[in-house]
C-alpha cells in the first residue's frame, strides 16, 4: 500500500465520524474507492465522497461543514474551504507532517443526497438507499470494504462491487446516458480491476443492477452494453 494513502484514510475515517455524529452515512467514491473495492495501488489526486440524509442538501451541508471542521481540529491538516457548488462542498487539504516532510495537498469534494428510504440487507453490511439525484429517484447499492494501510484497518462504505462494475461498463460502453465526459485510460484501467476482483460474481447480479442506474441508455440490453465494454476493453491497453 502506499504511503500516500494512509492521510487520505486517516481524513476520510474523520470525515465518517463526523457525518455519523450528525445522523447521517458517508460512502466513498472514486479512486479511493477503487483502492478499497480491488486493494489496488492507484494514484490519488483528490478525495471524493457522497453523503446520504434524510432532509435536503441545503439544510445538510451547512451540519457537515461544521461537524467536519471540528473532526480534523489538531490532525496535522490545514484545511483551506473553497466555495460550494449546489449540492458540493469542497476543501483543499494540506498535509503539513507527511512521511517525506514534504506538504501534500488534496482537493477533498462531498458531494451529498438526500434519501427516501434505506433499506439495510439481511447480512447487517449491506445498505440499499433510494437517492435523489438531478430531480430523479435512483437506488444504489454499498457495502462496507476495507483496507490495511501501516498495520490500521480502515472501514468504509461504497457503492457494491456489482454496481461498480455496472457503473464503469455503461461508462466504458460508449452507449451512457449523458455522458458526462470523454472516456479516459483511467477509466478502462478501473474497469480492469473492477473485473478481476470481480471474477466470481453472477453475470446477472451485474445485469440487475446495471439497469436501475441512471446513466443506463433506454432501449439497450444490459448484456449489450456489458459486451461492448469488453469489447472497448479488450482493444486497450488494460
Amino acid at each position: 500500500m502506499s504511503k500516500e494513502l494512509s492521510p487520505d484514510l486517516s481524513t476520510l475515517e474523520n470525515l465518517q465520524k463526523a457525518v455519523e455524529d450528525i445522523g447521517l452515512d458517508l460512502i466513498v467514491t472514486g479512486s479511493h474507492a477503487m483502492a478499497l473495492l480491488t486493494g489496488a495501488d492507484i494514484a490519488h489526486n483528490d478525495i471524493d465522497t457522497n453523503v446520504y440524509g434524510y432532509g435536503s442538501p441545503e439544510n445538510i451541508i451547512p451540519k457537515i461543514s461544521a461537524s467536519f471542521l471540528l473532526s480534523i481540529t489538531g490532525f496535522g491538516i490545514k484545511v483551506t474551504e473553497v466555495p460550494q457548488t449546489g449540492n458540493k462542498l469542497y476543501y483543499d487539504l494540506y498535509y503539513l507532517k507527511h512521511d517525506d516532510d514534504k506538504s501534500t495537498v488534496r482537493r477533498l469534494e462531498i458531494c451529498v443526497f438526500e434519501i427516501t428510504e434505506r433499506e439495510i440487507k439481511s447480512d447487517g453490511k449491506g445498505i440499499i438507499y433510494k437517492i435523489v439525484s438531478n430531480g430523479e429517484m435512483v437506488q444504489v447499492p454499498t457495502d462496507i470494504s476495507s483496507i490495511k494501510s501501516n498495520n490500521y484497518i480502515y472501514s468504509f462504505r461504497v457503492k457494491s462491487l456489482p454496481y461498480s462494475i455496472a457503473t464503469w461498463a455503461i461508462r466504458c460502453s460508449g452507449c451512457a446516458e449523458n455522458q458526462r465526459r470523454i472516456l479516459l485510460d483511467r477509466d478502462l484501467q478501473h474497469l480492469s480491476l473492477l473485473l478481476k476482483a470481480g471474477n466470481n460474481i453472477d453475470l446477472q447480479k451485474i445485469y440487475q443492477v446495471m439497469v436501475t442506474h441512471p446513466q443506463f441508455p433506454p432501449g439497450v440490453l444490459a448484456e449489450t452494453v456489458y459486451l461492448r465494454a469488453l469489447e472497448t476493453l479488450a482493444n486497450s491497453e488494460f
